[in-house]
């Protein structure tokens, strides 16, 4: 019994002792209690008994899954823990949120942190929902509860009762210790700076943590709020920390002689803020800035000949000018790039000098130019950057195709050609919809045993199983969305054999064009359904491009940018992105997110996204429709083919059937797996050589 009883109290103490020695994950606290300072060019940290500078290796999280809107914040606890653990493999060391989480988040932060040597940091975003009815000086009360709310939920002070559109419940979990600093706001609106200066007059102010002068109102409103939440943090917790607001290039305080030469108010060189005037009177912690700054945005990140001789590695790169031109704006004050990546989606919104382009890139090259924008964030003399972003958020809008797409149900399905989907380094896969065979083949067909159709959240997919005779290199693929009364019978493009023009039955709006033998497919819509441009009908530029031969089928193309003058006198040309020009592999070789087709040996698998099949929105199955200069949607009864495939013997045309589908919604959209894009091992291995996080 006495050797039962030591066993047991010896058990007993070896459980108790492994409690309480769990890995310490934060030193011993300074004397001031301060752990984070922004002084010099960057952020010092209390590490080891002693302030060291950090750079910080930061990615964004977002708030909305998909199936879900941005104001719908119930991400469960296990997807933050889940989250934590991939984010630390990869070697972040810290996140960036934008505005206030469920409870859950910060349960999930400090339970990772408490168990992990390497504790994930924290720059928390304080959301300014300014809706631009007058001056921000008008909404200073309600900014000013935000600021209250986020800080007591930080500390694990507050209960907040349910609501729509933010976050609510109760928080009860003190995360402080490991939050850096405020990142308040988000990027301004150049006519929201133009109409609070407008409505005020204030010129300077002197507060008990920073003080400015001669500046525009705008900026004096953001340093009093500045004071406003340092002054509550320290009369409510005692605790300081660094303090910032998320700006962007639009208003930075440099000058741009290659944007639009005019007198407008609010265009990107119009308006700007002044913090780099700040000075402290009281704060032990400063002040750092924040922009998000992206390689192609705006325009004179490229034009502005300052920055044409830049160059890294990978070559020329007027980005690493650009940011070394702020910095230089920021002498002694940390700058942090709060956002920058590049997406993996089909559609290019915005063209760089330095190939980092506002999409039309894949996989592989997101991850190694995002790591490239890491080195030049530090090479640039940053306090560090923050990738953006962790998981690719269905619910954005991008304004190159905002008018092609439906708002209403953008959550409920992936755009793959929108830019601002796809910045994940996880994406989602909510499985397949729809999947049938709408061809089979007889003795007459030479060439194609079955085609199946596939439906999902992402693509419309064929899958075309061919015969063990087949010859033929050269085929066409004509889609009809529309209806039999609408499109074209008449294929002809500049590719056709011979340039003899071939017959169909069926009216088609889209046709591709493939040759095998020179890896090459290309999209074309028909004249009357091109939506070349659309976006510039805003402007009243829209103009139906040119036609190819018998103004039949136009190259399916997007319109980037217009042509304009500078200020300093320059022509800049306008920009297109070909997206029509697909990829084509063969399928030993190795895949891309990108590819519309893939050849194996009697097998063709074609695929294309929703929007370049002119769904606005397929959950729908409503399609986009131009005329008389104007757009509409209309429902579409489904999808039907004709394919054309040619040969020296003669023309087989083949009609297949309709495939058609159910409306779908959010409990469809709910039961996505998560996975990681190829973006995440390129991106890891490329930033392997940046001292993250202390110097």
């Amino acid at each position: 019994m006495k050797k039962f009883l030591n066993i047991l109290i010896v058990s007993f103490l070896f459980i108790f002792s492994a409690c309480i020695t769990k890995p310490p994950v934060v030193d011993k606290p300074p004397k001031d209690g301060i752990y984070y300072k922004a002084e010099g060019n960057y952020i010092k940290i209390w590490h080891e008994g002693k302030y060291k500078d950090a750079f910080f290796n930061t990615v964004n999280i977002g708030i909305a899954l998909p199936g879900k809107y941005p104001g719908e914040t119930d991400i469960p606890k296990e997807y933050y823990t889940r989250w934590f653990q991939k984010i630390s493999d990869i070697g972040f060391d810290s996140i960036r949120i934008y505005t206030l989480h469920r409870p859950q988040f910060y349960e999930a932060l400090y339970d990772f942190n408490l168990n992990n040597k390497n504790p994930i940091y924290v720059f928390h975003g304080i959301w300014l929902d300014y809706n631009h009815e007058s001056s921000l000086f008008d909404y200073s009360e309600n900014f000013e509860q935000e600021i209250r709310e986020v800080i007591d939920a930080v500390h694990g002070n507050v209960q907040i009762n349910e609501r729509l559109g933010k976050a609510w419940g109760k928080y009860e979990t003190d995360i402080s210790r490991w939050v850096v600093g405020w990142l308040l706001g988000r990027e301004v609106e150049p006519e929201e700076v133009r109409d609070t200066n407008n409505l005020s007059n204030e010129t300077e102010y002197n507060g008990d943590f920073f003080k400015i002068e001669d500046v525009n109102s705008t900026t004096v409103w953001i340093v009093k709020k500045f004071d406003y939440t340092l002054n509550y943090e320290k009369e409510n917790y005692n605790q300081e920390r660094p303090i910032s607001f998320s700006s962007w290039p639009t208003l930075d305080p440099l000058e741009h002689p290659s944007e639009k030469d005019n007198k407008e108010e609010t265009g990107e060189d119009q308006q700007q803020l002044e913090l780099y005037k700040i000075k402290r009177t009281g704060s032990k912690t400063g002040f750092f800035a924040s922009y998000h700054a992206y390689p192609y945005y705006p325009d004179f990140m490229n034009n502005d000949l300052k920055y044409q001789d830049y160059s890294d590695d990978y070559g020329k790169n007027p980005y690493l000018g650009y940011l070394k031109d702020l910095k230089s704006k920021y002498k002694n004050i940390p700058l942090y790039i709060a956002e920058y990546g590049v997406p993996s989606s089909w559609g290019n919104a915005h063209f760089s000098d330095s190939g980092m382009h506002h999409g039309g890139l894949d996989e592989k090259m997101q991850g190694i130019y995002s790591a490239r924008m890491l080195k030049n964030i530090f090479d640039s003399g940053c306090m560090g950057g923050a990738f953006f972003a962790l998981f690719d958020e269905w619910w954005k809008i991008c304004w190159i195709n905002d008018h092609i797409t439906k708002r209403e149900n953008y959550h409920l399905w992936h755009d793959m050609t929108n830019p601002e989907q796809n910045y994940g380094l996880i994406t989602f896969d909510a499985g397949i919809i729809k999947k049938e065979m709408i061809f089979e083949g007889s003795e007459e067909t030479n060439f194609v045993d079955r085609i199946y159709a596939q439906i999902d959240y992402q693509y419309f997919t064929l899958d075309i199983k061919l015969k063990d005779n087949i010859n033929s290199e050269f085929f066409y693929i004509a889609f009809d969305m529309y209806g039999d009364d609408k499109g074209e019978t008449t294929i002809l493009t500049p590719n056709t054999p011979e340039n003899e023009a071939i017959t169909i039955d069926k009216k088609s709006q889209l046709l591709v064009e493939v040759d095998l033998h020179d890896y090459f497919a290309q999209l074309y819509v028909a004249k009357d359904y091109d939506l070349f441009g659309i976006w510039h009908i805003i402007n009243g530029n829209y103009e139906i491009p040119e036609g190819l031969r018998e103004d039949l089928w136009n190259e399916v193309k997007w319109k980037n940018n217009n042509a304009y003058t500078t200020k300093d006198g320059r022509e800049i040309e306008e920009t297109i992105h070909e997206i029509g020009k697909l990829k084509v592999r063969e399928s030993y070789e190795e895949p891309s997110n990108l590819d519309a087709l893939v050849k194996s040996w009697r097998n063709v698998v074609f695929r294309l996204p929703w929007t370049l099949l002119q769904f606005a929105d397929p959950s729908n199955l409503e399609v986009v429709y131009f005329n008389d200069n104007n757009y509409y949607y209309e429902k579409s009864s489904g999808i039907s083919l004709t394919m054309i495939i040619i040969d020296e013997e003669g023309n087989e045309i083949i009609e297949t059937e309709k495939i058609s589908w159910k409306e779908w919604d959010v409990k469809d959209v709910l039961n996505f797996v998560e996975k990681d894009k190829q973006t995440t091992s390129y991106f890891k291995r490329n930033t392997s050589s940046i001292p993250f996080i202390l110097f």
